[in-house]
């Protein structure tokens, strides 16, 4: 019962984004939290690594690997720029154009006692393998 009320409030949300979209604060938070997780990514070596390879690999954007790095981070900073209300509005408009009949709910269970009966079914295979192992005396099996 539980999961199906929150299906729903998911479900609401999911509607009101589409029919209403977000409001000026929500814009600019993301776009924030995006300049801040770019700024705090360039920082890594793994970021650059994946950047790289990507770049090498990738035939969406023609020529040298310094000219992909330099497109997609002409592409990014134009895609923030860009963010605003109307265009998030209108994306959500055109993604969730059927959300309201075309869902999946997917409702994830808790096993009980997970943790006991891990131990408890270790206990077993222990006992087990010690009542059927043959037993080692002198280094020779028994």
């Amino acid at each position: 019962k539980r999961a199906a009320e929150m299906a729903g409030y998911a479900l609401d949300e999911v509607l009101s984004l589409r029919n209403t979209g977000p409001n000026d604060e929500d814009v600019g938070a993301t776009r924030e939290m995006c300049a801040r997780e770019h700024e705090e990514a360039v920082q890594s070596n793994s970021f650059w690594l994946e950047r790289i390879r990507h770049a090498a690999y990738s035939a969406r954007v023609p020529g040298r690997v310094e000219d992909k790095l330099l497109e997609w981070e002409r592409l990014r900073q134009q895609a923030l720029e860009e963010l605003s209300i109307s265009s998030v509005r209108q994306t959500l408009r055109d993604r969730l154009c059927d959300a309201s009949n075309n869902y999946t709910v997917i409702t994830l269970q808790p096993l009980p006692l997970a943790g006991a009966c891990g131990n408890m079914i270790a206990a077993i295979e222990e006992a087990t393998l010690r009542c059927v192992a043959p037993t080692l005396i002198n280094g020779r099996f028994q």
